[in-house]
């Protein structure tokens, strides 16, 4: 006799809603979302940065990062996002800030992070990690409900700048701790 199996063609998260197994009929009770959902956007994405300089003295510069990576738990996640800065001057008080946005499946939803960090050289022609901290600024979809959870953003650069040029490219490794 041939056996059926049943295999999930997506990954449910039911832990987000419980029924009351007794009491009053047809009352249903909805819970906060669990971080153990949103624990699985926890892992390393790998991708490309596009740094930006500016030549006059005491002048800033941005990257912007484009990378996706398949997590375990969630599937395909693309990261996208655009983080300043200033290593030029004194350690500044904002250090290095910018924003990312996590776009997970459809079903899934997406994540923008607030990141913060110490001051640090955003074209650095070696590799160079930044040890940055996130906040959740806002959710879509099962992963709305998240705003203030916070997290590590290890953010390692290497970029190759044209002679006498203002924008260079390299790959970037991002490894994000969630809670």
């Amino acid at each position: 006799m041939k056996r059926k199996y049943f295999t999930p063609s997506e990954n449910w998260v039911l832990e987000d809603r419980i029924a009351l197994s007794h009491g009053h009929a047809g009352i249903a009770a909805e819970v906060a979302p669990s971080l153990a959902s949103i624990a699985g956007l926890s892992g390393t994405v790998h991708g490309t940065a596009t740094s930006r300089l500016t030549l006059l003295p005491g002048a800033g510069q941005t990257v912007s990062l484009s990378g996706s990576s398949k997590f375990p738990q969630v599937g395909l996640v693309k990261v996208t996002g655009t983080l300043g800065g200033n290593p030029s001057l004194p350690p500044s008080p904002n250090g290095t800030q910018g924003t990312l946005t996590l776009i997970g499946p459809k079903s899934l939803g997406s994540l923008t992070l607030g990141l913060n960090g110490p001051t640090t050289n955003l074209a650095p022609t070696t590799p160079t990690t930044s040890h940055d901290t996130f906040t959740v600024l806002s959710g879509t979809g099962l992963l709305g409900g998240y705003d203030g959870v916070t997290g590590t953003a290890d953010l390692t650069l290497s970029v190759r700048i044209a002679k006498h040029g203002v924008v260079g490219h390299g790959p970037f490794t991002l490894v994000l701790t969630i809670g």
